[in-house]
């Protein structure tokens, strides 16, 4: 009788897990909106009623802006399930995204910092969704200077004394150009892509920069592959 009893109640509880709503089996998964109120106070200064402010003001269609710390104004300015930007006033712009893996409920947590040191330069960071540091080196795009860069830039950058300022030395060379971290990185919303565009225009005078405009603003794009957990060239 007791064998009978337990295969009953196993197969009511199937029965409730197989009529379920879907959103309810999901509800596991980490949301952007919860990886931002667990966020360590550390990583961006703020506190956690200020990120549930910021939530709240942007969930109810208000401009969601609150003010740290420092008197620097956050600014929640796109919010879905698995994207955010964040901009902070003085400090520059965050890109958070919520990346699958081979696993169906392991997910890595990607974050793009963008600052001007003095050009806008981007780095791309790895968490969990629990924010534990994630060693990924071999998950960053991959680009050389050639591709980045095409041969009319690095021959206007040779002749603009500003940028040349900017580079080790008067000699420029596609080597050098690789290792200044001039690059912004974009995460999108709507999909696994990242986009990678040369700060050109912020440190090429204006005249120089238009015979180049075209080689320099056009991205390297760059597609997540979940099953390797890395960003492969498109």
């Amino acid at each position: 009788m007791k064998h009978h009893s337990l295969i009953r109640i196993l197969a009511f509880v199937a029965g409730l897990l197989l009529s379920w709503p879907a959103s309810k089996l999901s509800a596991q998964q980490p949301t952007m909106a919860g990886c931002f109120e667990s966020m360590p106070d550390i990583f961006l200064p703020s506190s956690k009623n200020m990120r549930l402010d910021l939530l709240d003001f942007f969930r109810n269609g208000l401009k969601s802006t609150v003010k740290g710390p420092f008197d620097n104004l956050m600014e929640i300015e796109q919010l879905s399930d698995s994207y955010m930007r964040l901009t902070v006033s003085g400090a520059g712009q965050w890109q958070f995204k919520l990346l699958p893996t081979g696993q169906d409920t392991v997910f890595v947590l990607a974050v793009i910092q963008t600052v001007k040191r003095p050009v806008s330069g981007s780095v791309l960071s790895f968490y969990t969704p629990r924010w534990q540091k994630l060693s990924m080196p071999e998950a960053q795009p991959v680009f050389t200077a050639a591709e980045a860069w095409k041969e009319e830039v690095l021959d206007s950058l040779a002749a603009d004394s500003y940028a040349t300022s900017l580079l080790p030395s008067a000699e420029i060379n596609p080597a050098q150009i690789a290792s200044v971290p001039y690059f912004v990185y974009t995460l999108h919303s709507e999909d696994n892509r990242l986009e990678v565009r040369s700060s050109a225009s912020e440190y090429l005078g204006a005249e120089t920069y238009k015979k180049v405009a075209a080689a320099a603003a056009t991205p390297l794009v760059f597609d997540w592959d979940r099953s390797e957990q890395a960003f492969h060239r498109r």
